[in-house]
């Protein structure tokens, strides 16, 4: 598998922060066919995190029931 370079490209209205959370929702939708119906991303000292909410697949809300 070759290696692929992504530039996530953003306007002046749109914070980094943001076009990384469409970005990993994009992802999300791409390889898993569903994803998530919100997402906000928080940079936390040297963390990233991505909170998604919603558009949970099958057998997450398998695991999730248990």
């Amino acid at each position: 598998m070759g290696s692929a370079e992504t530039t996530i490209e953003y306007g002046p209205g749109a914070s980094l922060l943001s076009a990384i959370s469409s970005e990993v929702v994009r992802m999300q939708k791409e390889f898993f066919g569903k994803g998530p119906v919100e997402a906000k991303s928080y940079m936390l000292d040297d963390f990233l995190i991505v909170v998604m909410r919603g558009g949970v697949t099958t057998a997450e809300q398998t695991m999730l029931d248990f």
